[in-house]
């Protein structure tokens, strides 16, 4: 089974500022008479611009007052103005009105195309998502690296303050009286003069 086709009207940005339509807007009661006609193309919208006269009212103009819920005279004055303008074919013999702009300005899709449309749409949405949030965790995977250097900085001096500089200074005058410069690298200073022993060059 086919589904239902949708329709709607497509205006251009400029669709006010043509001649026909500013004529139509200046005249007196030309605000009601523009809602007509935008009216008029939405109802032939899915018969291909075409109003036909069913004859439920004595005239086209009572019928359409009807379907639109608009006054009668306000209803034939923008019929007199269409067909002033070309903006409506009025064919007497078959009863039909004829709106040219509406082929013009006819948008249309089924709504299984429209499923598929909304569909995609929310892939992207949700792709534009993800790709923020990779986004989002690789800042803090930064944040995070960089947190861990400055603590291991920052224990690296609390271990250095926590040795007790008059041991340091008593082992340091030591190995000057023994003819050895004591070298910091090697940690404190009983770990400098055992590294010393190993290698020959320090005897108590």
């Amino acid at each position: 089974m086919a589904g239902k086709k949708l329709y709607w009207l497509k205006l251009k940005t400029d669709y006010f500022d043509s001649i026909k339509m500013k004529k139509l807007r200046q005249m007196a009661g030309g605000a009601v008479f523009t809602l007509i006609y935008l009216k008029m193309q939405l109802l032939a919208l899915k018969s291909d611009g075409i109003i036909v006269f069913e004859k439920v009212e004595d005239s086209f103009a009572k019928e359409l007052a009807l379907q639109l819920d608009e006054a009668v005279e306000d209803i034939e004055m923008t019929l007199l103005y269409l067909q002033k303008v070309d903006l409506i074919d009025v064919n007497q013999d078959c009863d039909t009105y004829f709106l040219p702009e509406v082929i013009a300005n006819t948008g249309s899709e089924s709504e299984s195309a429209e499923r598929v449309r909304k569909h995609r749409n929310k892939i992207n949405s949700l792709h534009c998502n993800n790709e923020v949030t990779e986004s989002n965790l690789l800042e803090t995977s930064s944040n995070k690296t960089v947190t861990t250097e400055k603590d291991i900085r920052v224990k690296r001096i609390e271990k250095d303050k926590s040795v007790d500089p008059e041991a340091e200074e008593e082992g340091v005058g030591e190995e000057e009286s023994k003819g050895v410069m004591y070298d910091r690298s090697y940690g404190s200073p009983a770990q400098f003069i055992a590294a010393m022993s190993r290698n020959g060059r320090y005897t108590s």
